[in-house]
């Protein structure tokens, strides 16, 4: 934004995640598994698949209300040194992410001093477990499977 300031665009790419953890699974439910009498064939066979997700959020960026400049369309704010982390548990702070007091509007025509986006300030991440349950059934020497899907996704 400002060339008299290269300083100001250090930071961190908008779609950083220092830290991703995923795993899927496969299991096969061993209820009923070698019976071949009615009950095994209704009871027998299910097998559950899913994957869960943890994921840490991405940097928050900024823009300041402020006169449009000739090479960007919005201006970042001013900060007066602070971080604006919050610390705490995250999922009691979902209505306010980041302290909103150490920014502050740039005067008219001029180039706020925070960077791109916040290096200690991030949104909520991902959390969420996606599970399937599936059923073969044996017709003479042929399977046939069906699929019964569910998602569970929660956001913290």
């Amino acid at each position: 934004m400002d060339n008299y300031n290269l300083r100001a665009d250090r930071a961190l790419n908008p779609f950083d995640v220092p830290h991703r953890f995923v795993a899927t699974y496969t299991v096969e439910l061993p209820w009923y598994r070698r019976r071949t009498d009615l009950a095994g064939r209704v009871l027998g066979g299910w097998e559950v698949t899913g994957i869960f997700t943890l994921q840490c959020g991405t940097p928050l960026f900024l823009t300041a209300p402020n006169t449009p400049t000739m090479y960007a369309d919005a201006n970042r704010p001013n900060n007066n040194g602070a971080s604006a982390k919050i610390e705490g548990n995250p999922q009691g702070r979902l209505a306010r992410w980041f302290n909103t007091s150490v920014f502050s509007a740039p005067a008219a025509f001029t180039f706020g001093n925070t960077s791109r986006t916040l290096p200690d300030a991030r949104n909520h991440g991902i959390n969420s477990w996606d599970a399937g349950f599936f059923k073969s059934n044996r017709f003479g020497a042929e399977a046939v499977s069906t699929c019964n899907s569910a998602r569970s996704s929660s956001t913290s």
